[in-house]
């Protein structure tokens, strides 16, 4: 019974990650929420991107 090494993993190729926001989660504007609600969105969002 011949037995082969294993192969070697392949070469890691270069990740370019990429950050999607879908714009599925309801009708989030300024004009729908309280500033204050709408000041939580906005720094959870700043906080997510930076």
């Amino acid at each position: 019974m011949d037995s082969k090494p294993p192969s070697p993993p392949p070469s890691p190729s270069k990740i370019q990650p990429r950050l999607i926001i879908h714009g599925g989660a309801g009708n989030i504007t300024p004009s729908t929420l309280t500033p204050e609600r709408y000041a939580e969105f906005r720094a959870a969002l700043l906080t997510i991107v930076s």
